[in-house]
């Protein structure tokens, strides 16, 4: 007979140790965002998500305070706790964690939203692994291994290529002609002496306009002509570009 009470004394105290082991974790305006297979209630809080499941023992309180339960009595009335877990719903919640991996909707206060009519249940999501949610204990799980995490690579950095400076277009007016000797020309502006290459696709324009072509194209180069010369001035040289006559002649052929 000792023996016996001894045995019931040890049960007993199991029994005390694994409620205590239990945590309950309470979250204030929790939004329920979905529900996924095996009955799991995923919800909206400030740090993220977090999964609990809800068992018969849960109760629920409406707008009113009015209590629900999930007993035979509950049932036949169709005044369930569960329906309480309506998608969209505002609530707050005491969750039971009862380990690491295990999460029981212990309490739900609905404070926005409503009940679920007799019959109606809430669409079905299929469980996102990939997807992290908060635990009850503010962690955010870990859903890589110390094994599948890729290291992350290096990548080389690049080195941009170094942009060539843009050629300079500069235009002389009053520019007169003072040497040409068949690759550069010499002349003048404003008592400054400019020497240019002079390239074989570049444009002359005589006094009338015309568009000189081919070899005439040089005979502009007359000694004491007046003309606008475009150019383009790089670090190392500058190119004529287009000229036109502004006084003067062409030279003979």
């Amino acid at each position: 007979m000792i023996r016996i009470r001894k045995i019931a004394v040890l049960i007993l105290l199991i029994g005390v140790s694994s409620l205590r082991a239990a945590e309950i974790v309470e979250y204030k305006g929790a939004e329920l965002v979905r529900q996924e297979d095996r009955g799991v209630m995923v919800f909206k809080v400030k740090d993220g998500e977090i999964k609990a499941t809800p068992v018969p023992s849960m109760k629920g309180y409406d707008l009113a305070g009015k209590e629900y339960l999930n007993n035979f009595a509950a049932a036949e009335k169709g005044e369930t706790a569960y329906q309480l877990l309506k998608i969209g719903n505002v609530m707050d919640i005491k969750i039971n964690q009862v380990n690491p991996k295990t999460f029981y909707l212990a309490e739900v206060r609905l404070i926005k939203g409503e009940l679920l009519k007799r019959g109606d249940k809430n669409q079905v999501t299929k469980a996102d692994v990939k997807k992290k949610e908060t635990k009850p204990d503010g962690s955010k799980p870990d859903t890589e291994s110390a094994d599948t995490r890729k290291p992350e690579e290096s990548k080389p950095t690049e080195k941009k290529p170094a942009s060539k400076p843009k050629d300079e277009k500069h235009s002389y007016s009053k520019a007169v002609i003072k040497k040409y000797d068949g690759k550069r020309v010499t002349f003048e502006v404003q008592g400054e002496e400019i020497t240019a290459e002079v390239p074989g696709n570049f444009k002359a324009v005589d006094r009338t306009g015309r568009l000189l072509k081919k070899d005439d194209r040089y005979r502009i180069f007359k000694e004491d002509n007046e003309a606008i010369i475009s150019t383009t001035k790089s670090p190392k040289k500058e190119v004529i570009t287009d000229i036109k006559l502004t006084k003067g002649s062409l030279t003979d052929k």
